[in-house]
């Protein structure tokens, strides 16, 4: 093989720095240097534990910050939930209890109207009762009564007074006469 030929790829080791190699790449007439990830050698196998160590307690601290400061958003957030839970009752409770005595109140005088209308209604039966009861009991004496007034002759008592009234008619005009010559005047 030969190392001008396009396209080929060839390592070289002698030329490492700060623990990096190189790699060329033939590409026609010009060769590239690609700089490549360096492997772990006896000095620098000490470093990544400890770093590793940091690093994951760097990790670890970090972590625990972020909880911490949502686990105090958390609580904030619950804290003044529970305080608008808190304030809306102080407001509704007070208007809840006063609604509810009003309409406690309510029910309380219906209760009592209710009641006088039982009254009422069972004082207008037993009215209507004692009055069934009177018409009842006096039914035969009031037909009685009527058939005796339809059977009075209204004729001959208009007659009687009329002839009454020219009877006495002259006389009336005597009494007259005598009164207002009186001497006890």
């Amino acid at each position: 093989m030969d190392g001008q030929e396009e396209g080929m790829v060839q390592e070289t080791a002698a030329e490492e720095t700060s623990g990096k190699t190189e790699e060329t790449v033939t590409a026609g007439s010009a060769e590239q240097s690609v700089p490549k990830p360096a492997t772990p050698d006896r000095t620098m196998n000490a470093a990544p534990e400890c770093m590793t160590q940091e690093k994951i307690y760097e990790e670890l601290l970090r972590c625990s910050k972020k909880e911490v400061f949502y686990t105090r958003l958390a609580a904030i957030f619950t804290g003044a939930l529970f305080l608008a839970v808190a304030i809306a009752l102080w407001i509704v409770i007070p208007q809840v209890t006063a609604t509810l005595e009003n309409a406690n109140t309510l029910l309380t005088g219906a209760n009592r109207t209710l009641q006088d209308i039982d009254a009422m209604s069972a004082s207008l039966t037993e009215t209507s009762n004692s009055l069934n009861a009177l018409v009842g009991d006096n039914a035969k004496t009031l037909t009685d009564s009527v058939q005796k007034l339809s059977s009075i002759d209204f004729d001959g008592i208009n007659s009687a007074v009329h002839d009454l009234e020219t009877a006495v008619g002259p006389l009336a005009d005597a009494v007259n006469k005598l009164s207002s010559f009186s001497l006890f005047r």
